[in-house]
């Protein structure tokens, strides 16, 4: 079986539906603050993969076959406020419509950290090293001398993944989120 990295920008209309619906997965009651089913937000969502500035703007998506496997989407944590700011402006846009403020307090990741912000892979390749796979390009892509990511504090499997490959929890009053870190091997 063929397994390649194809950048999110790069992808078919069909796969970037698929990757919407992983992205959506990975944090998904920020996107149920929309008030929409996925079936509804996702092709939105698809909208702002590779957006320039936008939170899911740099990405990449492990294909096996042509099918869509896992992904992720990273970027320099110095980044993360405005990305997040344009990236929430381009959905309320798409959508048409106008979140309520909202506030969901997450401790700052280390500014010279490579910073992960959704990481998924499809359900059927959970436990076949899918996922390994996806991490090891990400820590590959590393830009910065430390990667760093935050992860609810009910993803008890996440958690341990991610402390399997190298992952420490950083001291924090936040209960909700906790922010994760390792050195990155460049």
């Amino acid at each position: 079986m063929k397994f390649n990295f194809v950048e999110n920008n790069q992808l078919k209309e069909d796969q970037l539906l698929h990757v919407a619906r992983l992205v959506y997965s990975a944090v998904p009651k920020f996107y149920e603050l929309f008030g929409l089913s996925i079936t509804e937000l996702c092709p939105h969502i698809a909208k702002q993969i590779g957006k320039k500035n936008g939170e899911l703007e740099h990405g990449y998506t492990l294909l096996q076959n042509n099918k869509v496997m896992g992904t992720y989407i990273a970027y320099p944590a110095r980044e993360i406020k405005t990305r997040q700011f344009f990236g929430l402006y381009a959905m309320q846009k798409s959508l048409g419509i106008k979140l309520p403020a909202f506030n969901i307090a997450l401790d700052d990741p280390p500014v010279d950290s490579f910073y992960l912000a959704r990481f998924a892979v499809v359900d059927e390749a959970k436990g076949k090293g899918v996922g390994k796979t996806v991490l090891n390009h990400y820590i590959g892509a590393a830009e910065l001398p430390l990667l760093s990511l935050h992860v609810h504090s009910s993803n008890r499997s996440a958690i341990k993944f991610y402390h399997h490959h190298g992952f420490s929890t950083q001291k924090s009053d936040n209960q909700q989120f906790y922010l994760l870190t390792r050195d990155s091997p460049s």
